[in-house]
């Protein structure tokens, strides 16, 4: 059904992440929070200076793996 969906022009996550703000829902702080009670260790890209909303994945994978010793890129 997702790729269904993207396959008729929809961006799918950004329709589910909009839906739910219009519910009430703080999305992104839903997620950091629950990401930290599972014991990740979780930053904002806007308290990282060489970061920011909008970044791309590949230099947050980058951030992740000199800072936090995170996942080797695929």
């Amino acid at each position: 059904m997702f790729h269904r969906l993207e396959n008729y022009g929809h961006d799918v996550e950004h329709e589910v992440f909009h839906r739910l703000e219009n519910y009430g829902h703080d999305v992104e702080h839903e997620v950091f929070h629950r990401l930290e009670n599972y014991g990740h260790d979780v930053e904002h890209v806007d308290f990282v200076p060489e970061l920011g909303k909008g970044t791309a994945d590949h230099p947050i994978a980058q951030y992740s793996q000199a800072v936090r010793g995170g996942c080797p890129d695929p």
